[in-house]
């Protein structure tokens, strides 16, 4: 049910956005299968463009130089969030699970191309 719900979204989305993008949504099992999988091809042109983890687990691809710091992209003037659309997210979204090095915790793996900047806040995530 829940992917069937996933593949309709995914659809609408990629119909209707105005940037060209297309998503291909794939069931990768639960956290710990996914973890493994994306393990396995961290740094090669086969790891994901954007991948949800535990905290634990975003860690481990930190310690494999495979994150991408996204803090200096929330300001960037093409790319970034206004101080308004920032207000948009809960608080709590800017300040959880950080690594204290690199920051926030919502991860892209190494891509050379466009980026999308994606957070999970309490309602759910947020491009």
């Amino acid at each position: 049910m829940r992917e069937d719900a996933m593949q309709e979204i995914t659809r609408q989305f990629n119909r209707s956005n105005e940037w060209g993008i297309t998503v291909k949504a794939q069931y990768q099992g639960d956290f710990g299968e996914l973890f493994e999988k994306t393990a396995l091809v961290l740094n090669t042109p086969e790891s994901p463009q954007i991948i949800l983890a535990y905290q634990e687990q975003a860690i481990e691809y930190w310690q494999a130089q495979a994150l991408v710091d996204l803090n200096a992209l929330v300001d960037d003037p093409e790319w970034g969030f206004s101080p308004a659309e920032q207000e948009d997210f809960f608080p709590v979204s800017w300040s959880q699970d950080r690594i204290p090095l690199l920051g926030n915790a919502a991860w892209v793996s190494r891509h050379t191309g466009r980026w999308t900047l994606c957070t999970i806040t309490p309602t759910g995530w947020q491009r």
